[in-house]
């Protein structure tokens, strides 16, 4: 996409392809796992950009309600005529989401039956059965969705998927950013119909050369899975090692930072001593077992503020703790946890574990 001119978010080759669609009666699908008209708004004069007061991260834009929305509390503002910084009224969107991708569409091809599948036209009962009976009956000449479009039975194939932002999700501050973006993807390469049927996928990305987008495009998941696997050796990411989150969240932020800087110098204290227990242990099993091992040792990040630990008003701080002795860390983490609680018996403060996080937030 970066050879890409003209502002809109599909590329040339794609637009084609829908045209060549719509004049063959066939069916096409458009792809993009975010929602929304743009996924912030911005000053053109100083950068600054809406975020949301108790989550910190940059409100969603929608332009059909003229509305903000955080996509961690659900919180929602109204649009704002100026910018909050320097008092400038040219606020822009940036990235693009499932509602400006509908419009664009409507502009291009007016004469196409369009459905939008996300969470924001999945609200309520009879709304939700209506579009689900559009799609089985497939009454609909472009299918907009995210990944929603994969939470029912599954579609039958068409002749066009277009993927618009085949990279959008691996920026996310997760290491499981590439891993679910790859099977984002597959999923929705496979709602195409096979090529030797007259199936085609479109992919649009910056990002042409990144292992993600190579394994998708040759139809090869061990590219994916052996890149990857090297990158979580390096970095020591799970399978390769394990993880515990550790969340102090509170209503007074300078209490909760200032806890969470002590539960680390607990950790500290505590997973250096279980370390030092079970290292003698840890090392005559893995000769036993004749496996190459990373060290029993582990690592305390953090504290870093988070977003999205609960209601308006609730300041949070995270803790990883990293390691190759699943054993030691959960032992070290409950003594520290112990100790925290006995810190702060008034309950003003929460102590979250989370072992083996699914989702890093």
């Amino acid at each position: 996409m970066s050879r890409e001119f003209g502002g809109l978010p599909f590329s040339t080759t794609l637009l084609a392809a829908l045209r060549r669609s719509q004049e063959q009666h066939d069916r096409a699908i458009l792809f993009l796992n975010r929602r929304g008209y743009a996924g912030a708004l911005v000053c053109r004069d100083c950068g600054w950009v809406p975020r949301c007061r108790s989550c910190a991260v940059a409100y969603a834009y929608y332009r059909a309600s003229a509305r903000l929305a955080c996509r961690y509390c659900g919180g929602r503002e109204t649009l704002p005529e100026t910018c909050g910084a320097c008092g400038a009224s040219r606020l822009s969107p940036i990235g693009e989401g499932t509602e400006r991708i509908e419009q664009e569409i409507r502009r291009l091809l007016p004469e196409a039956r369009i459905v939008r599948i996300d969470r924001d036209t999945l609200q309520g009962v009879a709304s939700t059965r209506r579009l689900w009976q559009q799609v089985r009956a497939r009454t609909w000449d472009i299918l907009i969705g995210t990944q929603a479009l994969f939470q029912r039975e599954p579609l039958l194939p068409v002749g066009l998927v277009g993927i618009v932002q085949a990279d959008s999700g691996l920026h996310l501050p997760d290491f499981r950013a590439a891993e679910r973006t790859h099977q984002l993807l597959v999923d929705a390469v496979n709602l195409a119909r096979p090529a030797s049927a007259g199936g085609r996928v479109i992919v649009q990305t910056m990002l042409p050369m990144h292992h993600v987008m190579q394994a998708v495009i040759a139809h090869d998941p061990a590219r994916f899975y052996s890149e990857e696997m090297e990158a979580r050796r390096l970095l020591g990411y799970p399978p390769v090692q394990h993880l515990i989150y550790l969340t102090v969240s509170g209503k007074d932020r300078r209490e909760t930072e200032s806890a969470a800087q002590r539960w680390v110098d607990e950790l500290h204290k505590t997973l250096s001593a279980h370390t030092a227990d079970t290292r003698p242990a840890v090392a005559s099993l893995q000769q036993k077992l004749s496996v190459n091992q990373p060290s029993a040792g582990m690592s305390v990040l953090g504290p870093v503020a988070a977003v999205g630990v609960g209601p308006a008003g609730i300041h949070g701080w995270r803790i990883m703790v990293k390691g190759s002795d699943r054993a030691a860390m959960r032992s070290g983490v409950r003594f520290s946890l112990e100790a925290m609680e006995r810190a702060y018996p008034r309950r003003t403060l929460k102590f979250s574990v989370d072992v083996d996080p699914v989702d890093m937030g």
